[in-house]
C-alpha cells in the first residue's frame, strides 16, 4: 500500500449485507477524461491531454453533440500503450461512469 491508498475495515462493509447492487469494474492502465458536449479533459477541467490522446479526441467529436447538457462522461482512454499494452478492445476508452451535474447515475442507467 502508498500513502494515498485508502482501506475499509471490516464493519464498513457491512452495506454489502445489504442486498443492494454492487458493481466493480477493473482498473485499467490508460490516461483518465472526462467527455462531455463542452469539450474533452484528463483528470480535472484545467488538464491537458497528451498528444497520446488523438484517437480519443476523434472518436470523442464523432458523438459530442450527442451528450446531452449537463451530463459527463468518465473514461479510460486505452489506445496508446502505457505499461500495459491492449488487444481487441471494443473501442478506444472505455465508460466507468456517467454523471448528471454532481450525481454519477447507477450503473443501469450508464449503460443505456
Amino acid at each position: 500500500m502508498t500513502l494515498d491508498d485508502k482501506k475499509i475495515s471490516v464493519t464498513g462493509l457491512a452495506y454489502l449485507q445489504s442486498g443492494i447492487e454492487l458493481v466493480v469494474t477493473e482498473k485499467m492502465d490508460g490516461g483518465n477524461i472526462t467527455l462531455s458536449r463542452d469539450g474533452i479533459h484528463a483528470r480535472s477541467e484545467t488538464s491537458r491531454l497528451g498528444p497520446y490522446e488523438t484517437r480519443a479526441i476523434t472518436r470523442f467529436k464523432e458523438f459530442q453533440y450527442d451528450i446531452p447538457d449537463g451530463i459527463s462522461i468518465s473514461a479510460e482512454s486505452l489506445w496508446a500503450k502505457r505499461s500495459v499494452s491492449y488487444q481487441n478492445l471494443p473501442d478506444v476508452f472505455l465508460v466507468f461512469g456517467v454523471w448528471d451535474g454532481d450525481m454519477l447515475l447507477s450503473w443501469d442507467e450508464t449503460v443505456d
